[in-house]
């Protein structure tokens, strides 16, 4: 057969493999955002370029310090990936439309330092450790824009900049109810606008918005009919997250003695309750009710109440609820 070499497919199965799981990793990383938060990422999968994901929770709830943690951990990633390449820098960006760029910077430094930035008077070593957490900060691809007049071209003008140099990973917008509506614009057509945006970038953008501060319903976990002032928003959207801590709720809600309750019967009660808050306090509900034909459900994250920002419930813990395919 001359030069010809004829293999046993034993031989050069190994080799398929290898080719397929090297070119499915590799589209993983070019394609894939993941927010940092193990079991979130293993149910929602993550961020694909060309998304738009909406993370909606009633006042109080964590969106703002949990959009600024996932756009953290990613840039956290993306340095140590820059570090070693000779392609474009690939970046995060973050649009702050209720704070100026200093005070959301604060986010990044309590995250990473949370002692010393809850400290009323810093002693000489708690200063020397937040300025060395600065000189990290400063390191990351971390791109701020504040304004307080921002419109969907706004945004557009500041993507088609920073494209131009850098590779944009992630766009993170706080919030929605913020961006300025053009006359006879409404919210649906933001939305839409912020869809293409994503498309045409081919970058997954994560917009925060507020759900009504009351509900009527005692069940108080948010439900895609919430979203009934964005009417489109469940066909726009590829993802939509809702973050509910009971806690909040429970804190809010201490048991009085009620007229003809025994005494033993309120003890009980209020025990209950005071468990509920011990057991709830560190816990937050991350619920996947919309996923792009995946998995949706519930996944849980620790939660400090003092410091107020998320991470990874304990290992060996369950922390998925009702996964289910839509």
């Amino acid at each position: 057969m001359g030069n010809i070499k004829t293999e046993h497919i034993s031989e050069v199965l190994d080799q398929s493999l290898n080719d397929i799981f090297t070119n499915r990793k590799n589209w993983e990383e070019a394609n894939i955002v993941p927010t940092g938060f193990k079991d979130l990422d293993n149910t929602l999968k993550g961020f694909q370029n060309g998304e738009l994901i909406l993370l909606a929770g009633q006042p109080r709830m964590g969106k703002n310090i949990f959009s600024a943690q996932i756009g953290l951990n990613l840039a956290q990633k993306l340095k140590i990936k820059n570090d070693t390449s000779d392609t474009k820098e690939e970046i995060v960006i973050f649009i702050s439309l209720d704070y100026s760029a200093s005070m959301f910077c604060q986010n990044f430094l309590k995250i990473k330092n949370p002692l010393a930035c809850s400290s009323l008077k810093l002693k000489p070593d708690e200063t020397d450790s937040l300025l060395q957490t600065a000189v990290e900060l400063q390191t990351l691809p971390i791109y701020i824009a504040s304004t307080w007049n921002c419109t969907s071209e706004t945004i557009a003008e500041i993507l088609f900049a920073l494209s131009k140099q850098k590779k944009i990973r992630l766009l993170v917008i706080n919030y929605l109810e913020l961006i300025q509506k053009l006359p006879n614009q409404d919210s649906d057509h933001i939305i839409w606008e912020l869809k293409m945006l994503a498309w045409s970038f081919n970058v997954p953008i994560l917009v925060s918005t507020q759900l009504g501060r009351k509900l009527k319903r005692k069940n108080k976990r948010p439900l895609l009919k919430d979203l009934h002032k964005l009417k489109n928003i469940a066909l726009l959207a590829d993802k939509i997250v809702f973050i509910y801590r009971e806690f909040y709720y429970l804190k809010r809600n201490e048991p009085v003695k009620r007229k003809c309750e025994t005494l033993k019967h309120f003890q009980k009660r209020y025990i209950q309750w005071n468990d509920d808050i011990i057991r709830k306090g560190k816990t937050a509900e991350i619920i996947i009710a919309k996923n792009s034909n995946k998995p949706t459900g519930t996944v849980f994250l620790s939660f400090d109440p003092q410091q107020g920002f998320f991470s990874n419930y304990p290992p060996h813990t369950d922390t998925t609820l009702s996964s289910k395919q839509p």
